[in-house]
């Protein structure tokens, strides 16, 4: 299935046309790339610097998925279906030098959020994030639809259901999230300090045989 959106080569601007003409294409994320990743566009290229998530949607069918693309493929994509770009998520620690809000990583969803998040929404965003950050392949619709609710409901604590969700997607790639980003770190990236206690009690609390893959 993951597959299906390569075959679409969305190279071209013309063929980015046809697409939207297709489907219902939202930007979920956007971020860059750490070294040594090997995530791949929807052109089929290699992405190497700054990169988006998108989900999409048959339009008047049930097909849907996600796809990455770099900045060139996305930035049309955005003008085409008039979204706007998602704020940029720095994984890594800030340097000092950089002073942009943009690169800091520390905006969340949207900016005209009306209430403050949830201190359990806020660490169930940063697992969704970190997830697509950590993974090569796009992480599929049930991560992006729970992203998506946990940005628009986000001043109340999640559902027990959206933290299962986002621990079962987790537990398809083998490995829990800490373990992940402590990967990262062993080789030399200096990944910032997130905490996952508060979804994690949540998912003991409501879930207690459910293995947790957020400790």
């Amino acid at each position: 299935e993951a597959m299906q959106f390569k075959k679409f080569k969305c190279r071209t601007p013309e063929r980015r046309v046809e697409l939207v003409k297709k489907y219902d294409i939202k930007p979920v994320f956007y971020s860059s790339i750490i070294p040594g990743q090997e995530k791949l566009s929807c052109t089929s290229d290699p992405l190497t610097d700054r990169y988006f998530l998108f989900s999409y949607k048959e339009i008047g069918g049930t097909f849907s998925d996600t796809f990455y693309c770099g900045k060139v493929a996305a930035e049309h994509f955005l003008e085409l279906t008039r979204t706007k770009r998602p704020p940029h998520f720095n994984p890594l620690k800030a340097i000092q030098s950089s002073t942009s809000p943009e690169d800091r990583g520390e905006t969340d969803g949207d900016v005209s959020n009306k209430k403050p998040l949830h201190p359990a929404s806020r660490q169930l965003l940063d697992a969704i994030k970190l997830v697509i950050v950590c993974w090569d392949s796009p992480p599929g619709i049930p991560l992006t639809s729970v992203k998506e609710k946990v940005e628009k409901y986000g001043h109340n604590a999640p559902y027990p259901g959206e933290v299962k969700a986002v621990n079962t997607v987790i537990q398809h790639g083998k490995n829990s999230l800490p373990a992940m980003l402590q990967a990262f770190r062993n080789k030399g990236h200096a990944v910032r300090d997130f905490k996952f206690d508060l979804i994690n009690t949540i998912l003991k609390d409501n879930y207690p045989s459910e293995p947790s893959f957020l400790d």
